[in-house]
């Protein structure tokens, strides 16, 4: 329903943050266990690349590729995934939005 009142113009698009378990595909998803390859999401890719509105995407599951953010089109990923082994410590990341936009990412370990 809102996804149509939207096409139509009735409302105005406000700015999309995505939490997903997964990165979008070939975006921070290079899996390194069981051979190098891209794991991530391709209808969330697609969703990204048709989307001018979403100004963060935030994943976990790679865990290769956690503490990092990358540029995708307009949309800021980052993946927050943790290491997984015993003893490693989990990360958290700190997002700051200011005036529709990602100012800044500040990254912290748990232990």
């Amino acid at each position: 329903m809102a996804l149509r009142a939207l096409e139509k113009g009735r409302v105005t698009p406000k700015k999309l943050i995505v939490l997903s378990h997964t990165p979008p595909y070939g975006v921070l998803d290079l899996a390194l266990r069981f051979g190098r390859r891209h794991i991530g999401s391709r209808p969330l890719r697609e969703f990204l690349e048709s989307s001018a509105n979403t100004l963060l995407c935030v994943s976990g599951h790679v865990h290769s590729q956690g503490a990092r953010s990358e540029k995708f089109g307009n949309t800021l990923v980052v993946n927050a995934a943790s290491h997984d082994g015993m003893g490693d410590p989990g990360r958290v990341a700190t997002i700051e939005i200011t005036k529709g936009a990602v100012a800044s990412i500040k990254w912290d370990e748990v232990t």
